[in-house]
């Protein structure tokens, strides 16, 4: 009840979608932004002579819009026009053309008669008024260099000093550059819109993977808290021993929410250079995998997995004694600010990663900094046990009882033993089917 004794208002709880996001866009030369307004401009200049022309047909007893299609490309002095009189009558088109040919003082007298003989050469009298538009809407060079020049002082009123880039020679011109021209402005989050989008994504990856039902509801609170946006959750570490379906399982939740994925090895020396990318002044200059990804996929909110992430705790050293670090070169990306403007070393753009999830796996914690560790979300993935190994049949032999009662029985004879695992459970049961293909053939 509010103060005066009314009741208090109800506001109902309302989602706003977000479809779309830009992770970063791309500085271009001064030319290219006068040629993407210069389209625009042409028309506003151009307008008066069109009217005229609309004024001729109507004249003729024509709709222009009806006979004529004007399109406008980026890297011209004018309008290109096509002109279909098919449907004009021939009086029509002999009127047109007289009309024409009264505005513009340049026709020949011999151009001019072919609209007053009493038989109307139709393709003729059409390609001479399409030629007489089509010269009507370009502008003299003199007056095409003042436009441009107009175009460009608002180029610069409007376009951020940072968004104007220099012209490069070709062999300074890295690779990565169209790579990221692909996936410059608004991009797509995919994923599940709704909470019951989430719903059926948690679903159907625990059809696929029964045993990490504690792990998924975890995930699935996770992903609620973002709903609306399309996949989104933050940074993921599932810790336990190998084997128990860790990256499965972020495979899975890659498919079930229709999001692209790209897997690393936290193993690999180059580790650190592949996440953050390595800085412009080298000659292997090159962005890394997470921005890359983006762009190929035209997706904000894609998912990253790395794997083994406990062994690359140690850092590796390059041939020069430059010292890398994949942990320090994620703690930037996996913070909420410092990911919305992160600088990428290559290429220096500013982009806005705070969209791409990150799912990461690891056996061991204790080489891991408490700083890393408080921006994720360590979800723990235990040793299964002999009721989850037996879930797991299901999955991985649904329509064969034999199999089934094969693995049933591997299981009870070795599940407590140090070195069972899923995957091994899993490297036998294909080894049987294996077996079992080459007897029937």
């Amino acid at each position: 009840m509010g103060r005066n004794g009314s009741k208090s208002p109800v506001f109902a709880h309302t989602i706003e979608m977000n479809t779309h996001h830009t992770v970063y866009r791309m500085p271009r030369t001064e030319e290219w932004h006068v040629r993407q307004r210069l389209p625009d401009a042409l028309k506003t200049w151009l307008q008066p002579k069109i009217n005229d022309l609309i004024e001729i047909f109507g004249a003729a007893g024509l709709e222009f819009d009806e006979f004529v299609t004007l399109t406008w490309p980026d890297d011209d002095d004018g309008a290109d026009l096509s002109l279909d009189l098919s449907s004009a009558t021939d009086d029509r088109i002999r009127a047109l053309g007289i009309g024409i040919c009264s505005s513009y003082a340049q026709f020949e007298a011999d151009v001019v008669k072919f609209f007053t003989e009493e038989t109307v050469n139709r393709r003729r009298c059409t390609s001479i008024i399409e030629q007489a538009m089509t010269d009507a809407l370009r502008l003299p060079k003199n007056q095409l260099n003042a436009l441009k020049a107009k175009i460009l002082e608002t180029v610069h009123a409007e376009v951020a000093p940072d968004q104007i880039a220099k012209v490069a020679s070709s062999r300074h011109r890295h690779d990565w550059v169209d790579q990221l021209e692909g996936g410059e402005g608004p991009l797509v989050l995919a994923g599940p819109r709704t909470a019951h989008d989430i719903d059926v994504m948690i679903a159907d990856v625990y059809a696929r993977a029964p045993w990490m039902d504690a792990q998924l509801e975890r995930i699935w609170h996770l992903a609620k808290a973002h709903v609306g946006e399309g996949l989104g959750f933050p940074p993921i570490l599932l810790h336990g021993p190998g084997g128990t379906g860790k990256s499965m399982l972020a495979s899975l939740i890659s498919d079930a929410a229709g999001v692209p994925s790209h897997e690393m090895d936290g193993s690999a020396g180059s580790a650190a250079f592949r996440v953050a990318g390595l800085e412009a002044g080298w000659s292997s200059s090159r962005i890394g995998e997470p921005l890359r990804f983006i762009a190929e996929q035209r997706c904000a909110n894609p998912l990253m997995i790395i794997n083994e992430l406990d062994k690359a705790a140690g850092g590796a050293q390059s041939s020069n004694g430059t010292a890398t670090s994949l942990i320090h070169a994620l703690l930037p990306l996996l913070d909420p600010h410092s990911a919305t403007s992160w600088r990428c070393p290559a290429s220096g753009l500013v982009c806005d990663m705070s969209r791409l999830n990150w799912i990461f796996t690891a056996n061991e914690l204790d080489q891991l900094s408490q700083p890393f560790l408080s921006r994720l979300e360590v979800i723990q993935v235990p040793a299964m046990t002999k009721a989850q190994y037996l879930k797991a049949l299901d999955v991985l032999c649904p329509d064969d009882e034999l199999m089934q009662d094969f693995a049933r029985r591997f299981i009870e004879e070795n599940w407590q033993h140090p070195r069972f695992s899923l995957r091994l459970l899993a490297r036998a049961i294909n080894r049987l089917s294996a077996k079992d293909q080459s007897n029937l053939q």
